[in-house]
């Protein structure tokens, strides 16, 4: 998570989201500045594509503006940002997945959750394991290592339990090292 360097007449996250739900949207731009690389990086992770990345960080934002007002400040502004910006690839991958079964294409021709091709021969491992995972294992991982979110706060934005998160990450974890390991013996064989 990017450190911000706030001097004491800065505005936090949460005071800029509360003058964007009374209607001054230009609040708004630095709530864009502060966030726009992690989540970025995040629908990134998620939908494996910098482009749909781009897209998805435009609409994230916009939800944002629709929906201000359901930030009640119950949890922190980046935790609900960051379950809007889950949402919102959930939703494009229902999109996507939606497209593939009516033009049929096969699973295994999905580009790897990363969108590159030309890695190193770990990298490429790893980024097929990773995309062999069930999407909701996936973005807890995900969340979790590369995001450096707390347990607690992807439950939040997952909308499951602290516990249901510990579990699901510690069985994605174990289940990405046995699909690496399924792989690399693959790689080896040939």
């Amino acid at each position: 998570m990017p450190v911000v360097n706030r001097s004491p007449s800065m505005p936090t996250d949460e005071m800029l989201m509360g003058r964007v739900a009374a209607g001054d949207a230009d609040a708004l731009g630095p709530l864009f500045d502060r966030h726009h690389a992690s989540i970025y990086a995040l629908c990134t992770r998620l939908c494996g594509d910098d482009h749909t990345a781009s897209d998805l960080v435009q609409e994230v934002f916009l939800r944002v503006l629709r929906f201000k007002e359901s930030f009640r400040g119950d949890s922190s502004f980046r935790t609900w940002l960051y379950r809007i910006a889950h949402n919102a690839c959930i939703d494009e991958r229902r999109r996507v997945q939606s497209s593939r079964e009516e033009a049929l294409i096969e699973p295994d021709s999905v580009v790897a959750p990363d969108g590159r091709h030309d890695t190193s021969s770990r990298e490429a491992t790893l980024d097929a394991a990773l995309s062999r995972l069930a999407p909701d294992a996936r973005d807890v991982l995900l969340m979790a290592c590369c995001d450096g979110l707390t347990y607690r706060q992807i439950a939040s934005v997952v909308g499951a339990t602290e516990g249901a998160v510990r579990v699901r990450a510690h069985r994605a974890l174990r289940k990405l090292r046995s699909l690496v390991e399924k792989l690399e013996e693959q790689r080896n064989d040939v």
